[in-house]
C-alpha cells in the first residue's frame, strides 16, 4: 500500500496515525489516517474511516489522484457531520 498525505480542509496522514480534532483560530484541524490500494482493474482507491459518520472513499488514476478525490469526500462528511469525537488506542507492536 502506498500512502501520501495531501491537506485541504481536513489533514490526511498516512495509516496509523489517528484521527483527532484540535482547534486554532477557530479552523480546526482533523488528522484522519487513511489507506490507498491498487485494485485489480488498476484504479488506485483510498479509504478514511471517520467513526460514526462511516467512511469516505475517493478513486483516481494515480495515488494522488485518489487521495485528491478522497479530501474531497472527507470535507464534504465533515461538513455535513461535523468533526467526529473519538478516543484514541495507543499500540507498541513489534
Amino acid at each position: 500500500m502506498t500512502a501520501a498525505g495531501i491537506a485541504l480542509g481536513a489533514v490526511l496522514t498516512p495509516v496509523g496515525t489517528t484521527l483527532s480534532a484540535g482547534t486554532l483560530d477557530g479552523v480546526a484541524t482533523v488528522h484522519v489516517p487513511y489507506t490507498v490500494a491498487q485494485d485489480e482493474d488498476g484504479v488506485w482507491c483510498a479509504h478514511a474511516w471517520l467513526g460514526e459518520s462511516g467512511g469516505a472513499n475517493g478513486n483516481g488514476a494515480t495515488p494522488e489522484e485518489a487521495v485528491a478525490d478522497l479530501t474531497e469526500a472527507v470535507q464534504m462528511v465533515l461538513d455535513e457531520d461535523g468533526v467526529p469525537e473519538l478516543q484514541t488506542l495507543d499500540l507498541e507492536v513489534a
